[in-house]
């Protein structure tokens, strides 16, 4: 079949000798300048466990280790397969090993998914999730559905970018990016409405009331769900020129805002493959550990309600969120013309659900009396122990209503309290972790416990020390202090 086979090429006998024969067959072909596929063989001792490194091959010639080598392809393949997983996964711990997906093979899941799940889905709400909208104080229908169509516009424009007056979204150089953004729209779009109905068919059930107009009227709710089923649009056509956070940019989120829906996505969209759960752990990781803490984060608003001795802080370094802007105000930024699209939702209701109180001065969010942080952090268990975010269920109206309005679900305090405290929870799982990783790496498992507390100290007592900063700066102050008080007391 035009192959040449050469016998007893390899074997243990005559190997050396056919290796040197090759080298020197190799130096008198080649030419000045080619790659030198001899330093594929030649000390390539990645490919071999450490292990048989440290203990059979030590002695060994060249030759003879990368015969072994050749020699032994289960040994090979299986050190190349098992990886670690992320140990700073709050999912999985950072002890399970798993094999290493290739992106052909991912890319071939997620797509799967998004044609064989996402695409069959109607276009429109569906008569379920119509129900739940028409059964509020009054019908949400049209503005739910004029809200994603404003929304998606802004994160996938279907103008030429001359019609354009900001720099939101993508840039649709062409005629051939319009079709594109036109499909990923409509995927954005149905994935939504199919998350928004299982949300709403939990809360209803666990709040036994099918009236769900706090949280449907909400609107920093619907634009942090419309903001994930984007990513996952965009995380599975790997689409590059719009990577993360630009699809904050163009809802007008910030990153605490979008912290607060991800593990509610996952939770209701059975469906979602593995490489897209992985995608928005990654995410919640990067907002829990330094996005959620920058300049204009609406953490910061929240923390002025919830802990009041922090709002002199807050206020003279300027972290304060501003407003989330109107849809209006995304409409005009856009320099769309009144006909392009219908007319959005009134601002007034808007401006009730917001958050962050939009309608109110941040300064007198922050100089008006509030109550203190009434439940402490709870105590995370030792870093031995498995850790997950999963939590007791709270109604998402809670978590996405007002700061300063009181917690429904009952109690004194507000709801700035209850989105702080789990705020705060979820970073402590995801320290316990990096943590534990940390010592056991350092070969001093046995201080564990003690960084952790500290940190959890900080977090509790001296908030300020995370405004502005990554929590692995604090994760290695703890570390350190750990260490030289140990030292102090060993001198």
């Amino acid at each position: 079949d035009g192959l040449i086979y050469f016998r007893d090429l390899l074997d243990k006998e005559c190997f050396h000798s056919n290796f040197e024969k090759l080298e020197k067959l190799s130096s008198t072909t080649s030419w000045e300048g080619e790659l030198d596929l001899k330093r594929f063989l030649i000390n390539n001792d990645n490919i071999i466990s450490a292990e048989n490194s440290s203990r059979d091959f030590t002695n060994l010639s060249c030759p003879k280790r990368v015969f072994e080598t050749l020699a032994s392809p289960t040994k090979t393949i299986k050190n190349m397969l098992t990886v670690p997983s992320s140990p700073s996964s709050p999912v999985n711990g950072g002890s399970v090993k798993v094999v290493q997906m290739t992106p052909v093979t991912s890319a071939m899941t997620t797509a799967k998914w998004l044609r064989g799940v996402i695409s069959s889905l109607p276009e429109k709400p569906s008569s379920k999730l119509e129900k739940f909208l028409s059964s509020c104080d009054t019908d949400l229908t049209s503005d739910v559905t004029k809200r994603v169509s404003i929304i998606l516009e802004a994160i996938f424009p279907t103008k030429p970018s001359g019609h354009w007056g900001g720099s939101m979204g993508l840039n649709c150089t062409n005629a051939f990016d319009i079709p594109w953004a036109e499909a990923r729209k409509m995927e954005a779009s149905k994935l939504y409405y199919r998350v928004l109905e299982a949300i709403c068919r939990a809360e209803s059930l666990n709040t036994n009331v099918n009236n769900l107009t706090p949280l449907l009227s909400n609107e920093r709710f619907h634009r942090c769900l419309i903001a994930c089923s984007a990513e996952l649009v965009l995380a599975t056509h790997k689409t590059v020129i719009m990577m993360f956070p630009a699809v904050l940019e163009s809802t007008g989120l910030t990153a605490f805002d979008l912290s607060k829906i991800i593990e509610n996505f996952v939770r209701h969209e059975e469906s979602l493959p593995r490489e897209l759960k992985r995608h928005l752990n990654s995410l919640e990781e990067q907002l829990l550990e330094s996005m959620a803490w920058e300049k204009g984060s609406s953490l910061y608003n929240s923390l002025v309600v919830a802990r009041p001795s922090l709002a002199s802080e807050i206020n003279r370094l300027g972290l304060l969120a501003e407003s989330m802007p109107s849809l209006d105000d995304i409409v005009a930024r856009q320099n769309f013309h009144a006909e392009d699209l219908p007319a959005t939702p009134s601002k007034k209701r808007a401006a009730d659900s917001d958050e962050n109180g939009d309608s109110r001065s941040p300064k007198r969010l922050c100089i008006e009396p509030r109550s203190t942080l009434v439940d402490q952090i709870s105590q995370t268990p030792p870093a031995k122990q498995s850790y997950t975010l999963k939590a007791k269920w709270r109604p998402l109206q809670s978590t996405f209503a007002s700061p300063t309005v009181s917690n429904l679900v009952g109690g004194n305090e507000k709801c700035a309290e209850v989105g702080v405290h789990i705020f705060f929870s979820k970073i402590l799982k995801l320290a316990a972790i990096r943590i534990r990783n940390l010592c056991e790496r350092l070969r001093h498992v046995e201080q564990t416990e003690h960084v952790y507390n500290i940190f959890k100290q900080i977090l509790d007592q001296q908030t300020t020390l995370f405004f502005n900063r990554h929590i692995d700066q604090l994760i290695l102050c703890s570390l350190y202090g750990v260490a030289k008080v140990l030292l102090m007391l060993a001198n």
